[in-house]
């Protein structure tokens, strides 16, 4: 493609490329991010030529890709040091335990696996401990983790939506051992205000909370959370019965950052 060789940004999702379109690509030399969501006809190998000769790029997102994911662990290895820092393998059934233990990610910021059903507790957990840079976990939806001990000096973002089977220990493990934490998405989980305690006491900074569907979290859980974070500014506490207008009004007077709440 040599007419655009200035590209820095290419998105072909959903189209019906292949890894030979993915070879011809090897001449945008300052492509920085590039998107091939599910584009089923697209494997690794195409993936492996294009990291090999496109030296910053930066942004991949492959989510939904099944030929990409069974094999992905071994491209990234092979390509060293990888430059990428984001990296979306959501919706992979066959992104793995194997996947993610060989996944290089020392340069990882962002990963998103939401949705790929096959990870389990240690997989994930070792991950975290290896990405000394990440800042963005996506986990959302992701069923079969249960246990899994999240640790991370660098993390500020967590989705952990409708991991229902998580377990309550896991979830607190987190407020314990992420303390750059910003913000934490953990509708419809098993958070409870003790969860909330833990966030509110070891991650002042947290701005975006939400704990929708939670029916464990009560007044206590919010209040405390109020009086500990005072840069919250999106909170989402629907569909908790239990909550009342006390969490509410100590919430409107100790976050003067507040502008989006969503209580129904």
């Amino acid at each position: 493609m040599p007419k655009y060789t200035c590209l820095t940004d290419l998105d072909l999702s959903w189209s019906a490329i292949n890894d030979k379109t993915l070879c011809s690509l090897t001449t945008l030399v300052q492509l920085q991010q590039l998107s091939v969501g599910y584009c089923k006809a697209v494997t690794s190998y195409g993936v492996s030529k294009l990291l090999a000769a496109v030296t910053c790029l930066a942004v991949l997102d492959a989510r939904g890709c099944p030929g990409i994911h069974r094999s992905l662990a071994g491209t990234i290895s092979n390509v060293k040091p990888l430059q990428i820092v984001h990296l979306n393998l959501s919706h992979g059934d066959n992104v793995s335990d194997v996947t993610l233990a060989n996944l290089y990610c020392q340069d990882l910021q962002h990963l998103v696996l939401a949705s790929c059903k096959q990870l389990e507790n240690d997989a994930v957990s070792n991950l975290v401990a290896r990405a000394p840079r990440l800042r963005l976990l996506d986990l959302q939806l992701c069923n079969k983790l249960i246990a899994p001990r999240i640790s991370s000096p660098t993390l500020c973002t967590i989705l952990l939506n409708d991991c229902k089977n998580m377990c309550v220990a896991s979830i607190n493990y987190i407020g314990q051992h992420c303390p750059e934490l910003r913000e934490v998405h953990l509708r419809d989980t098993q958070t409870t205000d003790e969860t909330l305690c833990l966030l509110a006491r070891n991650c002042v900074h947290l701005q975006v909370v939400n704990v929708s569907r939670c029916p464990a979290v009560s007044d206590a859980g919010i209040i405390e959370l109020a009086n500990c974070c005072s840069y919250l500014r999106d909170v989402d506490l629907s569909w908790n019965t239990s909550l009342t207008d006390r969490s509410l009004l100590v919430l409107a007077q100790c976050t003067v950052y507040l502008f989006k709440l969503c209580r129904y």
